[in-house]
């Protein structure tokens, strides 16, 4: 791909911006001129790169036409790069997907063959302040630039945690920068049953771990990790043990799953931010307390397997916590998506993220 090899030791690559297309009708003029001007601003902040939005449609396209269609010819692309002196076009359509977020799908054309060079999708929140950090997350993506390298304040390797990154957001424990199974922040990793320490082809009550019989709710009868008689016998154990926290299987040291109380922490001592990270959909989770308020946290929207499926993902994010919910038929999760975030107990046969932390 040509914008790979651009730097800023060379001159500036210019990228016409076209309008935002609508075909719904139903995004406000205003919110496609906030959303345009953002992505303008992104682009033009990209070290290499120069944005030119002042396009004078009508002597080109059907400007109509666009808004219905979104589409764009060859010999649109030619002469709009003609008369932008632009060698690329960005090309973005978006559509509502509730009252505070659009869906913004975006690609990258070159003009001399018209041919995509890459293309991406995004939630943009309609905030103004976040929608200019959701739209350089997706030009940043779409012009394949490096997600920014973080400062020693930002994340910080323990000894005792080997191989593992953790950041210090100033709560009782630190947390862990990927989840299990994931080679960096963006990835969503494995998933895993609640107590499981292996991934599975399907994730059903008839194969889950701790079921001795029962094929639901009424019948299921559990062998560990139970505190009401009519789920088996009794153990009262609400805490998972060490031996039976995939955290701590697959990373060792001191590394856990969280509790369902340190998941409520990092809600109520943090800022969430929903956003795109090198094109994933996650919150950024920020420290709030004097002195951390530089570190943060990605977690990804992986979603969850439920059976062989594989669902939610780019819009929940669902991560389990290793206390059990008073009815031992659940465990607790921290769940969230674009518009909520909290801890919710769940059926604890589902598949869900693990996100380590230690102390």
């Amino acid at each position: 791909m040509m914008l790979l090899s651009i730097t800023s030791s060379f001159a500036q690559i210019k990228v016409a911006i076209l309008p935002v297309s609508d075909k719904t009708g139903e995004v406000k003029y205003a919110l496609k001129l906030l959303l345009s001007s953002s992505l303008t601003t992104a682009i033009s902040a990209t070290d290499g790169y120069e944005a030119y939005d002042r396009i004078d449609l009508s002597s080109v396209l059907d400007e109509q036409a666009f808004q219905r269609t979104g589409m764009v010819s060859d010999d649109d692309i030619h002469k709009i790069g003609a008369m932008t002196g632009a060698s690329y076009v960005l090309i973005t359509e978006a559509a509502p997907l509730d009252e505070s977020f659009l869906v913004a799908t975006a690609k990258i054309v070159d003009v001399e063959s018209a041919k995509i060079e890459k293309s991406a999708n995004s939630i943009i929140s309609i905030n103004p302040n976040q929608m200019k950090s959701d739209c350089k997350s997706l030009t940043d993506e779409l012009l394949d630039v490096s997600s920014k390298t973080k400062t020693t304040s930002e994340v910080k390797k323990s000894a005792s945690e080997a191989d593992h990154e953790y950041v210090d957001l100033g709560l009782s424990v630190k947390w862990a920068t990927c989840n299990v199974g994931a080679a960096k922040p963006e990835d969503y990793g494995d998933y895993y049953a609640w107590g499981e320490v292996i991934t599975k082809t399907s994730y059903l009550l008839t194969n889950y771990r701790f079921r001795t019989s029962g094929d639901s709710f009424d019948n299921v009868r559990f062998n560990k990790y139970n505190t009401s008689s009519s789920f088996g016998s009794v153990d009262n154990k609400t805490i998972l043990d060490i031996t039976d926290d995939v955290a701590n299987i697959k990373w060792g040291g001191g590394w856990r799953m969280p509790t369902e109380s340190e998941f409520q922490e990092l809600i109520d001592y943090c800022t969430w931010t929903w956003t795109t990270q090198n094109g994933v959909n996650g919150y950024r989770v920020t420290g709030i307390k004097s002195g951390y308020t530089d570190r943060s946290i990605f977690l990804p929207a992986s979603g969850r397997r439920i059976d062989t499926r594989l669902d939610l993902k780019g819009f929940f994010g669902l991560y389990w916590s290793s206390s059990l919910d008073p009815s031992p038929f659940y465990a607790y999760k921290l769940n969230f998506n674009p518009n909520s975030h909290g801890t919710f107990p769940d059926n604890r046969v589902c598949g869900f993220s693990v996100r380590p932390v230690c102390p």
